[in-house]
């Protein structure tokens, strides 16, 4: 008998690795799918599975990698949409190719690779989606617009494709998570090093905090990673799945439950702890001539 075939986006590291790691000694055979050839051949060499090179927010990258993927296998059991990022940056000064490439990324790519692998899973009438949103897919902080929004999003894929594919014996699951030990924050804070660089911005003190404010969250919030893969991989294989994970402690419910509640205080409790109830409503000095304009 084959092995199960799963698709795990995201894999090279952090989530994405253990999740590989830990199905592969459960006895799938994994496609494991990332940006990174380095990391995915280290990662081939010490779990054996399939590494494939693609950027997930590449749409047609990905449709070749998973139609040639099928045509060597019967069909996906398991298909693990992990990929995702953040975007720190406030709404007005959000870069509108950078906000596509991250809705490419953390929406897009995982209803394409759905929409993929659903109808081998429809014919054998058995198989199992899951989605890492994020507890940001229901609390929406500022400098995180775009990332809660994407998360948001895919909250919304998971509840409307949970219905429509449970007639067909296909399920779908929602893991949440929130700070993770993983990179995600730093990537998050190098994405936005040209803003907090940019002394003309109206939003430079709360810019030049960031890092801290994410320290400041992590700290003693923040989960494993092999953790929340465990989570995951023990959703996915369960003979009844639960239909969301949430995969964050009691500090992050109180958060939800008091922006539900009482949103104002939330969103002066926030203001209070990022520095926006400190913006000055000029820049401090004067920082010399504007850049030049474009082009």
């Amino acid at each position: 008998m084959n092995a199960p075939l799963a698709i795990v986006t995201g894999a090279s590291r952090g989530i994405g690795r253990h999740v590989v790691e830990r199905l592969r000694r459960r006895g799938h055979h994994v496609a494991a799918l990332a940006r990174s050839a380095d990391e995915l051949q280290a990662l081939a060499a010490a779990t054996g599975c399939e590494p494939l090179v693609v950027d997930v927010g590449d749409p047609v990258a990905v449709k070749s990698a998973v139609q040639g993927l099928l045509s060597r296998h019967a069909a996906c059991d398991l298909l693990v949409n992990n990929a995702g990022y953040g975007l720190r940056a406030a709404v007005e000064e959000l870069g509108l190719p950078e906000f596509r490439r991250e809705l490419e990324v953390n929406l897009i790519a995982p209803v394409l690779l759905s929409q993929l692998v659903l109808p081998g899973m429809r014919s054998r009438r058995r198989g199992t989606i899951v989605h890492v949103g994020s507890v940001a897919g229901h609390v929406a902080t500022p400098l995180s617009g775009a990332y809660a929004a994407t998360k948001f999003g895919l909250r919304a894929i998971a509840d409307a494709q949970r219905v429509e594919v449970a007639p067909f014996g296909v399920r779908v699951v929602l893991v949440e998570p929130g700070p993770v030990t993983t990179g995600f924050a730093e990537t998050a804070a190098q994405g936005s090093a040209k803003l907090v660089s940019d002394p003309w911005s109206p939003y430079h003190l709360v810019y030049e905090r960031l890092a801290t404010h994410l320290r400041q969250l992590h700290a003693g919030n923040a989960w494993p990673a092999d953790l929340v893969a465990e989570r995951i991989v023990g959703a996915a294989l369960s003979d009844d799945p639960p239909r969301v994970v949430a995969a964050y402690g009691w500090f992050l419910w109180a958060s939800m439950a008091l922006r539900t509640t009482a949103p104002g205080l939330f969103d002066h409790l926030v203001s209070r702890r990022m520095g926006f109830a400190e913006l000055p409503q000029e820049p401090p000095g004067d920082p010399g001539p504007p850049p030049p304009a474009a082009g």
